[in-house]
């Protein structure tokens, strides 16, 4: 099998290739032709003629459906595998950072589409290759986005390209297309400043196929998913706003796509091109089609713990998987008897599936090769390396960069709350002050995301108004000056009552909302069909005891009593049958780095559950449903408590 190392040495998992500015510790071309055995470990090394086949088929299956193919280059980062995907034109491409435009821009392609809602603070930097590039396009999904890009217009001849982002099920970026503001901004982008900006289409990602157990499941999302794109774009034509594109897309719904898709234009998969374990065990590739490998060393032999050690950590694989795959962040490939059982950043260690470990068979020095669960992200921040060529360490979101890498890596810092915030993976954002808000804010600032503000239109009433401030008159006010002021306080008065009442008919509907969310009926609702729970509504309403509630009001599960708050963190964390609190997370959508943060401090559970209920359709059923599917009835049921639950079952 012929091989081709990428990003060998220390910090290898990163980009193979190097900005031509930085200065290369050591050219790739040294370890062209080399023997496997002589590369120095942890080596990234892909299979050219499998990641050949694996693009020839993914456009066969375009051609077929009549799409384009505008695949996503985020998960290779190279020149050599952007052509292998284009075909060799070299043009139509999606990134996910600036840097990797750049990177791309200064290797002679075009047409780039950065998938990434319009960072406000860069926006000098798109401009940069909007005029450098014959098409740089952006995505936006906000009226505030397109409001930064009318205030900085290009020169004459050059118009903002411009994607609306849907959200059609992922849970991510966008605006879902059923909500009146979705058309409403379509017809912004298209309308108010022709000249300025332009409606080049849709984008849509199927980032939920990544949940599915099989191909009829992932298929039944891309389906789902065209038909919201479709009906969106049909909507918007009729309402007499042009939208010549429509795009979808990830690596498992275009690895079997559905009829259907062959009505919009184009797909951008990207993981495609190497594939990975993940990728396997949703039924998008057969294991031979998998071009990646990470190889590794054998470095120690421990026999008291029944271990070996390996020169791999997280730092040049990924915590993807650890909870996801029995065979955790990687399968080592030959040798079904291990098990990659430990990451640190530097190291790995390996144990047997079964039974004691056979050291000589591995002696130090031997090569492992792992098959990651997911392909290695390190080389995400390439456009800012450390002096000696390797990837700079992006800061996880709620992390800011507080000294930039150079000599060493990168130093972040938490996020303060209420005060600064930073919601984006990165090796150069530092942590960026909340925006204040004029009226109370929908959803506060958080490390990880910025203030909601509530729009002017929506007021709503402050939960805990302040009772006016009455201005009396100075002794020596004049007679004449004195009715002026009583108007003054009757009118305060009015504003009192009126703001109580207000406050009264507000935390009305909170309980009303607040019952919606878990059910009315007397005898308790069901809320999974799957796991058989159900819930007494009665005794999730019952008052919190003071002090001890540690959810604010307007969380989902602020209506759970407080013992049953403290319970449902404990059994997380405690283990027990099914997944613990990591796997809730991941189930509900948050990523490896969100993971590895909430786990740094003495209540993850909490930290998690405070950082979902800001995210979209956070509810107390969908905490249920959460917990049934990573086996964890039994936290499901303590949320009603004992006697309060019943089964199905």
């Amino acid at each position: 099998m012929a091989w081709c190392g990428a990003g060998f040495g220390v910090g290898a998992g990163q980009a193979p290739s190097f900005p031509r500015s930085v200065p290369r510790p050591r050219s790739t071309s040294t370890w062209l032709g080399a023997p496997l055995q002589q590369l120095p470990t942890p080596a990234l090394t892909l299979d050219q003629a499998t990641m050949r086949r694996n693009a020839e088929r993914m456009r066969e299956r375009c051609q077929a459906l009549g799409l384009r193919l505008r695949p996503h280059v985020k998960t290779h980062k190279t020149l050599e595998g952007a052509e292998l995907a284009t075909g060799g034109t070299r043009r139509g491409i999606v990134v996910s950072t600036l840097a990797e435009a750049r990177f791309f821009a200064a290797g002679g392609f075009d047409d780039i589409l950065y998938a990434y809602p319009l960072p406000g603070g860069r926006l000098e930097e798109c401009a940069a290759l909007a005029q450098r590039l014959e098409a740089f396009q952006l995505l936006l999904d906000s009226r505030q986005a397109l409001a930064l890009l009318r205030r900085r217009p290009l020169p004459p001849g050059k118009r903002w390209l411009v994607w609306l982002k849907l959200d059609c099920g992922n849970g991510r970026a966008g605006v879902r297309p059923t909500d009146p503001s979705a058309m409403a901004l379509a017809r912004a982008i298209a309308e108010e400043a022709p000249e300025e900006v332009t409606l080049v289409g849709v984008y849509a990602h199927c980032g939920n196929t990544y949940g599915c157990r099989d191909v009829q499941a992932v298929q039944a999302i891309a389906r789902a998913t065209t038909s919201a794109v479709l009906d969106f774009v049909t909507a918007l034509r009729q309402a007499g706003v042009p939208c010549p594109q429509a795009s979808i897309g990830s690596t498992p719904s275009c690895s079997h796509p559905v009829p259907e898709m062959a009505q919009l234009t184009e797909v951008h998969p990207g993981n495609y091109l190497l594939y990975d374990l993940q990728q396997t065990l949703l039924g998008s590739c057969l294991p031979e089609e998998v071009a990646i490998r990470v190889l590794t060393r054998v470095i120690g032999h421990y026999p008291h713990r029944n271990q070996l050690l390996v020169d791999c950590g997280w730092a040049a694989l990924s915590l993807h998987g650890r909870d996801q795959s029995p065979a955790g962040c990687a399968a080592i490939e030959g040798h079904p008897e291990l098990r990659l059982v430990g990451l640190t950043q530097e190291h790995g260690q390996v144990g047997a599936v079964d039974g004691q470990l056979d050291f000589g068979r591995y002696p130090l020095g031997s090569i492992l090769a792992l098959i990651p669960f997911h392909v290695p992200g390190r080389g995400e921040e390439c456009g800012r390396r450390t002096l000696a060529g390797g990837c700079c360490t992006p800061c996880p979101p709620g992390f800011g960069v507080s000294e930039p890498c150079g000599h060493a890596d990168t130093r972040c810092q938490p996020c303060a709350h209420n005060r600064t915030f930073s919601a984006v993976s990165s090796a150069e954002e530092p942590c960026l002050p909340c925006t204040p808000c004029p009226l109370p804010p929908a959803r506060p600032c958080t490390p990880a995301r910025d203030t909601l503000c509530t729009h002017e239109e929506l007021v709503t009433v402050d939960p805990s108004p302040a009772p006016p401030e009455l201005v009396l008159p100075p002794p020596e006010a004049s007679g004449e000056d004195i009715i002026p002021v009583y108007c003054s306080l009757l009118a305060a008065v009015v504003v009192g009552l009126l703001a109580y009442v207000a406050f009264k008919w507000q935390k009305q509907q909170l309980a009303k909302a607040r019952a919606g969310d878990v059910g009315t009926c007397p005898e308790g609702e069901k809320l999974h069909s799957d796991s058989g729970v159900f819930l007494d509504t009665h005794s999730l309403q019952e008052p919190h005891q003071p002090g001890k509630a540690p959810y604010p009001e307007g969380h989902p599960l602020s209506a759970v009593p407080p013992q049953r708050q403290e319970e449902l963190e404990r059994l997380l964390e405690s283990g027990g049958p099914g997944g613990d609190w990591r796997s809730l997370a991941a189930r509900l959508g948050f990523g490896p780095e969100a993971i590895g943060t909430f786990g740094r401090g003495r209540a993850p559970t909490r930290t998690l559950l405070s950082a979902w209920a800001s995210t979209e359709g956070a509810t107390l059923e969908s905490l249920c449903q959460a917990l049934g599917a990573i086996g964890r009835q039994d936290a499901a049921r303590g949320l009603a408590g004992p006697g309060d639950a019943t089964s199905a079952v």
